[in-house]
């Protein structure tokens, strides 16, 4: 009978198993359109970007977000409001609430309208939509309220990525 010989296999060499994996960078960090998931993550960044960027993007969620935050802070601030009204009981507390709120609210104003031009951006859309709301101010009711759902709509629609002259990719 013929003797079983053992055949050697070479191995060949490759690159070791502690070699990392090449990964394409995207060069160009995107800051445009961000998706938040998280409501408080979206209200940080209403408040970093609200006041000084103006051009640029914003997501739905970054702006659904924040006007969602923003109408529980309102919403506080009025049931409060009733709470003192219905027990007739006005002092200082009440007054500096007060003096809170109007700050709160002339505080937003710069950067709810900044929110509202990236949303705008990232529609697609320009930022001269937003001169909609003038036509609430229009003596006549009827203006106003479809000019406030054509507003309401604009910002529902989704991104718009290609063809859109407000994205940073597309120039």
């Amino acid at each position: 009978m013929p003797k079983k010989t053992a055949v050697k296999t070479t191995k060949s060499k490759s690159k070791p198993a502690t070699a990392k994996k090449e990964v394409a960078k995207n060069p160009v960090k995107e800051k445009y359109s961000k998706t938040y998931t998280n409501m408080f993550q979206a209200y940080k960044a209403f408040w970093k970007r609200g006041f000084t960027e103006w051009a640029g993007t914003s997501s739905r969620s970054e702006y659904w977000w924040t006007q969602l935050v923003n109408f529980i802070l309102l919403l506080m601030f009025y049931f409060f409001f009733l709470f003192v009204w219905h027990l007739n009981y006005y002092n200082l507390l009440f007054f500096i609430v007060l003096i809170l709120f109007l700050l709160y609210v002339f505080a937003t104003v710069i950067p709810v309208l900044s929110l509202s031009v990236r949303r705008l951006h990232d529609a697609g859309q320009s930022a001269w939509c937003l001169l909609l709301i003038l036509a609430s101010f229009i003596p006549m009711p009827v203006l106003g309220i479809v000019a406030s759902i054509v507003l309401f709509v604009l910002m529902l629609l989704p991104t718009k990525k290609e063809n859109n002259p407000y994205h940073k990719n597309n120039k």
